[in-house]
């Protein structure tokens, strides 16, 4: 508990002497530069203050401790961000572990039942875009030539074909063959 308190407090201290001293180098830099546009030589500098010039001879222990506890609460709740941020990421990838050993107990018969319907799904979903794009094709010759487009009907085929004379029989054979075809 201590050691790593004190360990954050001194990480804490070298991180905002770093910051500091990055922002204090561009101050001053900026300063010399408009001094530099003016001619003007450069204020003196005073140990009392910061790199930013604030003057803190004033300041009393208790600012300093509550400005310490603030600075530590904030890395505290970084550390527990990344944290969290590696636990929620560590689920995740448990998840999908599991997900994979799942799959990896699935018999031969599961798999195939499971890729047969896959299929059937996919060429019920492309027979019915390539019915959709022959219907719009049509549509649009038809309306180039000026001809109303036929009626649709739940009798006729994509392509204009009177079906309703089929029998039974004829629909299941059809049917057969064009699974056989896929």
């Amino acid at each position: 508990g201590e050691d790593v308190e004190a360990a954050a407090v001194k990480i804490q201290a070298v991180q905002r002497g770093r910051s500091q001293r990055k922002r204090a180098n561009g101050q001053r830099e900026a300063q010399r530069r408009a001094e530099a546009r003016k001619g003007a030589a450069p204020p003196p500098k005073s140990p009392s203050t910061t790199p930013a010039g604030e003057d803190m001879s004033d300041l009393q222990g208790q600012d300093v401790e509550a400005a310490a506890t603030k600075i530590q609460a904030i890395q505290r709740g970084r550390a527990e961000r990344k944290r969290a941020k590696a636990a929620a990421k560590q689920r995740a990838a448990d998840k999908k572990r599991e997900r994979m050993a799942a799959m990896a107990d699935l018999q031969g018969e599961d798999v195939e039942a499971a890729a047969v319907k896959i299929q059937a799904v996919q060429r019920g979903r492309s027979q019915r875009k390539r019915a959709n794009g022959q219907r719009e094709a049509q549509r649009r010759a038809e309306a180039r030539k000026g001809a109303a487009p036929p009626p649709k009907s739940p009798s006729t085929t994509p392509a204009g074909e009177d079906m309703s004379d089929l029998q039974g029989q004829d629909v299941e054979a059809a049917a057969t063959k064009i699974q056989a075809i896929q």
